[in-house]
């Protein structure tokens, strides 16, 4: 609510700086410019969850229900917007909207997935135990392969472990501090969903004794 009438009050008074009348006058240039601004600011208040009471809200909407991209739903609209105004508008401004919409689009996407992406790190390790319960006593989340070396051939654990941009390199850390001789490889990704990601189940504290741990989903469905 506070969105849909900040944002044309504030838009009404950008309007009337004179000084910001001329900032560029190529309009192929402003497109770009604007893009490049509007993304940004879409995506910081996307990323907290927040609206601009515009039409972000249906894409919104579809992203909760249905899991539909933010930025492909946007963009999608806006382009049909523009598209059905080809009867009676200008050819040249639909297309420098478009390619405006494309460029908010891209750099919209960007911010958003800055907080969702996050790494999946890879060990190899012959203290593979003690830095998987180490991990867990952070509040990482791992997965353990069977896995055998290639030269060796020597049967082994490998660990799987995602986290965020944020939190990636404490894996590391306790990784290398535990066997400084590790193998990791750390791998970026897009967007990761799942239990301490996206939702949170019943499990996210660490319990030392094997025996006593149980399966964060099934008790939660409990």
């Amino acid at each position: 609510a506070i969105g849909t009438f900040a944002f044309p009050f504030f838009l009404g008074l950008f309007e009337r700086i004179e000084v910001m009348q001329h900032l560029v006058d190529d309009p192929l240039l402003a497109a770009i410019c604007a893009g490049v601004l509007d993304g940004i600011g879409l995506g910081l208040v996307l990323r907290i969850g927040g609206s601009t009471g515009g039409i972000d809200v249906p894409a919104m909407i579809l992203n909760r229900k249905l899991g539909w991209k933010l930025a492909t739903v946007m963009s999608a609209l806006d382009v049909t917007i523009f598209l059905i105004q080809i009867p009676i508008t200008n050819t040249n401004g639909i297309i420098l909207g478009i390619l405006y919409t494309m460029v908010y689009s891209a750099v919209m996407n960007d911010f958003i997935l800055k907080e969702q992406g996050g790494a999946q790190i890879m060990i190899w390790s012959y203290k593979s135990d003690e830095i998987n319960e180490a991990l867990l006593e952070l509040g990482f989340g791992t997965t353990l392969f069977s896995a055998r070396g290639g030269y060796l051939r020597e049967e082994r654990e490998v660990i799987c472990c995602a986290a965020s941009n944020r939190t990636y390199n404490r894996v590391k850390r306790t990784t290398l501090g535990i066997d400084p001789e590790a193998f990791l490889t750390i791998t970026s990704m897009n967007e990761v969903n799942g239990n301490g990601f996206t939702m949170m189940l019943a499990d996210e504290e660490y319990v030392p004794r094997l025996e006593e741990r149980h399966d964060g989903h099934r008790q939660s469905t409990v």
